[in-house]
């Protein structure tokens, strides 16, 4: 009985003339040990078929040692395993070699072995081939700068690197599923409930799911363009891939390996965004407190290495300081008039504990004041420093209805 692949196609080319038919007999054999489909060619159409349909085959098996005859088949497509059934020949794109002597068995073994490690190496370089397109993409999608944008990547992604023709990325939000980039019909791009369908089961689940005939799954959405495969996997917490086909049970391990791959760049890319976004608001509402303070604040910031420049100063720093405007973008050294502001700047600015200094400093429309500066480091990123400068007052400023501020 014939075992392997059913989709295997080997070429048989034989010489002719007085071999007819032996050859014919031994062709018979040979078809009837191996799986898929045995097609017969003589010398004269062989490199013809080769070069038509070559891409379909999986191994040429010549009857026969005529030199020209191997040379002209393996120089055709040397991609394609070839085995002499005859004596040896000195060739060097023939694979094997099984002599005459040799049974019909060992002849169809060997060819079947041919095929076997002939895909194998195949299904390598096809994995690697999708892993390195793959990896070209994680750059452009853990690059983006909205949402929108790393959806769409990662449908690229599927098409582009991973050759998959249906494929839609959807994103929670509140207690719905959305779609947020689509190749599937208008129809399937509708939002679920985060309970719904194959995506709601994959984000309870947490892992992929994998369904071989999406017409029987009680789960499944859309059904209306006879779609049947599909591998759904999570993106984290925060949404998911689909792909789907319309041929049944046609997704492996390595498919759902690769969506995988893919789903960690595209989980990063928001998650990041997740995070930019958090702390812009954060930013957002220190400026506002920072604006709001009744006492002189100025952030100063240094570039890894370098000086620290005066980069942003409150109202209360304007109203109260007559070098205020000179001040911002400044260097240090030439923005605070005292010695003791500028130490702490260049002394402890990548400190990581608060530390003040008395200081007399002139003040608008009343010649000097006397204040203890706070200087308030902040989390230090890679070499650069940053921090505040917190100027308080010897008077405790009060506010308009007279409530005093205290340190």
């Amino acid at each position: 009985m014939p075992s392997g692949p059913s989709d295997t196609r080997v070429l048989v080319v034989t010489t002719g003339g007085d071999a007819v038919s032996r050859e014919s007999d031994l062709t018979s054999s040979l078809a009837a040990r191996l799986p898929g489909q045995t097609v017969v060619r003589s010398s004269s159409t062989a490199a013809e078929y080769l070069r038509e349909l070559g891409p379909t085959v999986d191994c040429v098996v010549s009857v026969g040692a005529d030199p020209d005859l191997i040379r002209t088949v393996s120089e055709t497509d040397p991609s394609i395993p070839l085995v002499v059934y005859g004596e040896e020949v000195l060739c060097t794109h023939v694979d094997a070699v099984v002599p005459p002597s040799a049974s019909i068995d060992d002849l169809a073994a060997r060819v079947q072995a041919e095929v076997s490690q002939s895909r194998e190496t195949n299904h390598l370089e096809e994995v690697n081939a999708k892993l390195t397109a793959l990896s070209r993409y994680a750059k452009r999608i853990t690059g983006c700068e909205t949402v929108r944008d790393v959806c769409d990547r990662t449908v690229e992604a599927t098409n582009d690197a991973l050759d998959f023709d249906f494929c839609i990325v959807a994103l929670v939000e509140d207690d719905r599923i959305v779609p947020y980039r689509s190749t599937l019909p208008m129809e399937a791009e509708r939002p679920i409930g985060i309970g719904e369908g194959i995506a709601g089961r994959t984000l309870r689940a947490g892992e992929p799911q994998v369904v071989a005939d999406m017409q029987g799954d009680p789960d499944a959405t859309f059904k209306e363009r006879g779609f049947r495969s599909v591998v759904s996997v999570p993106v984290g917490e925060q949404g998911v891939i689909q792909v789907v086909t319309k041929e049944a049970d046609a997704y492996d391990e390595r498919d759902v390996e690769f969506l995988e791959t893919l789903a960690g760049y595209t989980n990063e890319a928001l998650a990041r965004l997740e995070r930019e976004a958090a702390l812009r608001d954060e930013r957002d509402r220190f400026h506002a407190f920072f604006e709001a303070l009744p006492v002189p604040v100025a952030y100063v910031e240094a570039e890894r290495r370098g000086e620290a420049s005066v980069r942003e100063i409150n109202a209360a720093y304007e109203r109260t300081f007559p070098e205020a405007a000179d001040a911002l973008g400044a260097d240090a050294a030439t923005a605070f008039p005292t010695a003791e502001e500028r130490r702490l700047v260049s002394d402890r600015l990548r400190d990581a504990d608060l530390v003040d200094r008395k200081i007399e400093r002139p003040v608008r429309e009343e010649g000097s004041d006397s204040f203890t500066v706070v200087l308030v480091p902040l989390e230090r990123i890679g070499l650069s420093a940053s921090g505040y400068l917190v100027y308080v007052p010897e008077a405790v400023p009060t506010d308009e209805s007279g409530t005093e501020y205290s340190s």
